[in-house]
C-alpha cells in the first residue's frame, strides 16, 4: 500500500471531534477487516504515527493502541487471508465498531 495514507493518521487526530462523537468512554475498540493486502495494518500504523513503509502481512491478529483527542482506542488487525477469516467472528462481542477495507 506505501505511501497512499502519508498523513492520514494526523488528520483523522485533527478531525477526531467530529469523527468520534460519542460519550467518552475508559476504552473504544475498533476491528479492521478486509481481504489481505488492502491496507488495514497500514491505516492503523499511521493512526499510531509509525512508519509505513516496513508494513507486513498480519498473520491471525493484531492488537495496537493509540489516543485520539483523549479517546484511547484499541485497534483489532484481523489478517485477511482467506484461511484466517474464519476467526473473525470470535471478535465481533467485542468491538464498537467495524472499518472493512477497501482497495
Amino acid at each position: 500500500m506505501g505511501n497512499c495514507v502519508g498523513g492520514f493518521g494526523e488528520r483523522i487526530r485533527k478531525r477526531g471531534r467530529r469523527i468520534i462523537p460519542w460519550k467518552r468512554q475508559k476504552s473504544i475498540v475498533i476491528c479492521f477487516i478486509g481481504l489481505e493486502g488492502v491496507g488495514k495494518t497500514t491505516i492503523i500504523k499511521a493512526f499510531q504515527g509509525e512508519d509505513i513503509s516496513t508494513v507486513h502481512s498480519t498473520i491471525g491478529f493484531s492488537r495496537a493502541e493509540f489516543e485520539v483527542n483523549g479517546y484511547k482506542l484499541i485497534a483489532y488487525d484481523l489478517g485477511g487471508n482467506e484461511r484466517i477469516r474464519d476467526i473473525w467472528s470470535n471478535y465481533y462481542s467485542e468491538v464498537w465498531a467495524f472499518n472493512f477495507i477497501l482497495n
